[in-house]
């Protein structure tokens, strides 16, 4: 079984982040919001999102229709 958390957490950490959220899963693919839990709060621009192939392979989420999507996710399965 694959361990997508972890495999979010060290794309967050690679690129500069030290935290994750879970955002959804769509068709096989498992979607985490990275982020600094130092500028929590800070409007910076739209979130940074990583989605997770069912391989373990990865890749920034760059389509606004999917970062919209994954932005409500979010807010829904993290009750924010």
């Amino acid at each position: 079984m694959i361990d997508y958390e972890n495999i979010a957490l060290q794309y967050a950490i690679k690129y500069g982040y030290d935290s994750i959220r879970p955002a959804g899963e769509k068709d096989g693919l498992h979607y985490f919001r990275i982020y600094t839990k130092a500028l929590i709060g800070h409007k910076l621009g739209w979130p940074q999102f990583v989605r997770i192939a069912e391989d373990g392979s990865t890749s920034r989420v760059q389509n606004m229709a999917e970062r919209s999507w994954a932005v409500r996710q979010e807010i829904r399965l993290n009750n924010l």
